[in-house]
């Protein structure tokens, strides 16, 4: 029976090993995230991202993540009962790097997100939220604007933890910290007004900035 041992364990063993590889291999690599809940924690809008994993390291991973906030364009009505709607454009992208802890997955993101909105016959005046939603971007109406530009430029660093529902399926919390700065160009009708430009910095925190799902594939 002794002399069956070693040749069984060198045909088992290396199999055992290609298993143990193929696993690892199957890990996915590819993520979606959407936040459904913003609109309730901080008077954001939902936001969606794409995450791929570059490389692991055990219980490591180090990933890229891009996303954008949907429906961006924002309906303003004026106390003239006059409603306009402003249209903006978010991006955002950062390393996602976290680390699993059984079901339990913990990731620190640094960040950069670009806005540009623009509306007419408004001024654009950023929200103390305005870095984490373009909703918090207000406007005012003033007729003799025919067009105003904003762009905000941020820094952001985002904590946040993630538990397994299933293999693919995780649900998370994540906050953030921020700094922003912004240039506004207004455009007037008339030529007895120069056009004006107004510039500022911003700084948040966002203690519930997200509930994500994340789906895994």
């Amino acid at each position: 029976m002794k002399k069956w041992i070693t040749p069984v364990l060198m045909f088992v063993l290396p199999h055992l090993a290609l298993c143990q590889y193929a696993v690892e291999a199957e890990r996915p690599v590819n993520a979606i995230l959407i936040t459904p809940l913003g609109d309730a924690l901080n008077n954001s809008k939902s936001s969606i991202y794409y995450r791929r994993v570059l490389k692991t390291n055990g219980n490591k991973y180090l990933g890229l993540r891009v996303g954008t906030e949907l429906l961006n364009g924002i309906r303003n009505t004026f106390t003239s009962e006059v409603e306009e709607r402003s249209s903006a454009l978010n991006l955002k992208a950062g390393l996602e790097m976290g680390k699993e802890i059984n079901r339990l997955e913990l990731y620190l993101v640094p960040e950069i997100s670009y806005t540009r909105a623009s509306i007419s016959n408004a001024t654009l005046i950023p929200g103390e939220t305005a870095l984490f939603s373009t909703r918090s971007i207000n406007a005012a109406a003033l007729s003799a604007i025919d067009e105003t530009k904003l762009s905000l430029f941020s820094l952001i660093g985002c904590i946040g933890f993630k538990y397994k529902l299933t293999n693919s399926l995780l649900l998370g919390v994540e906050s953030a910290i921020g700094l922003g700065w912004y240039s506004s160009t207004e455009q007037y009708d008339s030529r007895f007004f120069e056009d004006k430009q107004r510039t500022g910095a911003i700084r948040d925190l966002a203690v519930n900035r997200f509930i994500l799902l994340e789906y895994r594939f």
